[in-house]
């Protein structure tokens, strides 16, 4: 499911479209007038899936000629390369953080974790889990960027906000 939400004039946020199970509809109801972060659920095999996104993605970026506005975010490392090596002008964001099981999929979520798999996604960003930052783990990988996710309130907020270089939110409207 996609939710489209705006910031109106107001600085409110309202909803404009909800699709569900539809990526391309998303696309073209966005129409390159935001940046968008597309993430990757792959635990499996890399291949076919990056591959219909890459094809989904490069018809958007054609159509609205705006490639700096897309980033492609994922947990797995292998599908981040293969995104590299087949689209490498896509801004990349390696998802890790705290893992509930040993394994995602085939690899240790220790590895993801202490992001032994890095350099393969040439990432421009790691996306941390904002109860670990700071990190001396991240801390090995500066200058890219850092992302906290997931803030769900402004003390959260407000003590995370130095570690990093922006935040995802969920369910607040932070006070800035």
């Amino acid at each position: 499911m996609v939710l489209i939400i705006n910031k109106n004039k107001e600085n409110d946020y309202e909803l404009l479209y909800l699709i569900e199970n539809d990526s391309e509809e998303a696309l073209e109801v966005i129409a390159g007038k935001t940046p968008i972060i597309i993430e990757i659920i792959n635990d499996g095999m890399v291949d076919k899936f990056e591959s219909k996104v890459i094809t989904i993605i490069s018809k958007y970026i054609n159509k609205y000629n705006c490639y700096q506005n897309i980033a492609i975010s994922s947990i797995n490392p292998y599908s981040l390369e293969f995104i590299y090596n087949k689209f490498p002008y896509i801004t990349r964001i390696l998802k890790s953080g705290d893992f509930k099981e040993k394994l995602y999929g085939s690899l240790k979520t220790k590895k993801l974790k202490k992001l032994k798999y890095y350099k393969i996604t040439h990432a421009d960003f790691i996306s941390y889990t904002y109860d670990l930052l700071p990190s001396i783990v991240i801390e090995k990988h500066k200058p890219v960027g850092v992302i906290a996710h997931t803030i769900t309130n402004q003390n959260t907020y407000i003590s995370v906000a130095e570690h990093c270089d922006n935040i995802i939110f969920k369910n607040f409207k932070p006070t800035i």
